[in-house]
């Protein structure tokens, strides 16, 4: 899903990386579906509906993109059901696909960084991809 050496991310037939841009990312089928969740000046986070089980939230910055958070998505899933097994799980299904695409961490690349994260505060669990910018 991530390509190690220009960490460009495949999602369908659509394909970002850290060269894309907002306005040609929004004329895109994945763009034109997607979902603006914050809009503040030069920053822009889009959601992307997907049909799969994976969604993603991109984020640019100066029409740049900055960061994708890509996370399994559980649409039975609340508050009320949440549990802390269940996003251990999750994240060590996010670890062992990393491991697969991309080797042992740490995740450093000449183009940005990937880490999984278990975010305790928002009971979350993702993997962060960070772009360089230039």
């Amino acid at each position: 899903m991530i390509n190690k050496v220009n960490g460009e991310i495949e999602i369908g037939n659509v394909r970002v990386s850290p060269s894309t841009t907002l306005s040609n990312f929004s004329k895109s089928t994945l763009g034109i579906s997607s979902k603006v969740l914050i809009k503040n000046n030069d920053y822009v986070t889009l959601q992307v509906v997907t049909a799969s089980q994976i969604g993603l939230n991109l984020s640019f910055s100066n029409d740049r993109l900055s960061t994708v958070i890509i996370y399994l998505k559980s649409p039975e899933s609340t508050w009320s059901s949440w549990s802390k097994n269940e996003e251990h799980e999750k994240k060590t299904k996010h670890d062992k696909i990393l491991n697969a695409d991309l080797g042992l961490e740490p995740y450093r690349f000449s183009w940005g960084e990937v880490e999984s994260i278990s975010d305790s505060k928002s009971g979350d669990s993702y993997v962060l991809v960070k772009y360089r910018t230039k």
